[in-house]
């Protein structure tokens, strides 16, 4: 049997600090905090992944589902009346062809 030893990037060893003069007397904790915040962050996206990934799957059956069962009835939607706030600005400039403002210039 052979023993094989490999670095646990989960498992916190030792935090060296490169100018320690510059650090609080607690940066070594509020740096490991942070990786760990970090891989707990990591972690709890992974889970979300794999739950978006099923539910994904699911509207995929369903959405296969009422694609087969389409030819048998037609769906009408209710009319919504929206009013919508836009940010469009229309610039005439006179003398340039602008007909609403008034007379162009001919030359």
């Amino acid at each position: 049997m052979e023993t094989v030893i490999s670095s646990d990037i989960k498992k916190i060893e030792s935090i060296k600090l490169n100018y320690p003069e510059l650090m609080s007397d607690n940066a070594e904790n509020l740096i490991s905090s942070l990786i760990e915040n970090i891989w707990n962050i990591e972690d709890n996206i992974q889970y979300l992944r794999e739950d978006i990934r099923v539910l994904e799957s699911t509207l995929e059956k369903k959405k296969e589902e009422l694609r087969t069962l389409s030819p048998l009835f037609e769906v009408t939607y209710a009319k919504v009346e929206k009013r919508v706030k836009t940010n469009t600005s229309t610039i005439m400039i006179k003398g340039h062809g602008n007909s609403i403002i008034g007379v162009t210039n001919k030359v």
